[in-house]
C-alpha cells in the first residue's frame, strides 16, 4: 500500500511505527502522515508527521501530538535518536510524492 509506511525491526519484522498518508490534509506544499500504530506508539497518541516545502532549499518537518509508549527519560535516550534518522529518510520519501 503506497499510503502506508512501516518502520520494522530488521529481525522478526515487528512494526515499530506505522504511518498513513493523509490525502485530505496534503497538497503540493504540505504532506501529512498520521501516526497509526506500532510498538513504540502509545495507543492514546494522535500523532502526525507534517512536511512542508517552503522553497527549493527549505523544508519544514514537524511532529505533532505524538505520545511515545516509553517514559520520557527512556524515550529521550533510546527512541528519539531513531526519530532523527527517520526524519532524514522521510525527507527522501516525501520528495517522491511531489
Amino acid at each position: 500500500d503506497q499510503h502506508r509506511v512501516q518502520f520494522k525491526t530488521v529481525f522478526g519484522g515487528l512494526v515499530l511505527i506505522e504511518l498513513l498518508f493523509d490525502e485530505t490534509m496534503s497538497d503540493n506544499n504540505r504532506v501529512l502522515f498520521r501516526v497509526s500504530g506500532g510498538m513504540l506508539v502509545d495507543q492514546r497518541s494522535n500523532g502526525k508527521f507534517e512536511f512542508r516545502i517552503l522553497n527549493d532549499d527549505v523544508a519544514l518537518i514537524a511532529l505533532h501530538n505524538f505520545t511515545p509508549k516509553l517514559p520520557w527519560w527512556i524515550y529521550r535516550w533510546s527512541q528519539a535518536p531513531f526519530h532523527a534518522r527517520t526524519m532524514k529518510r522521510f525527507g527522501k520519501y516525501v520528495s517522491t510524492l511531489r
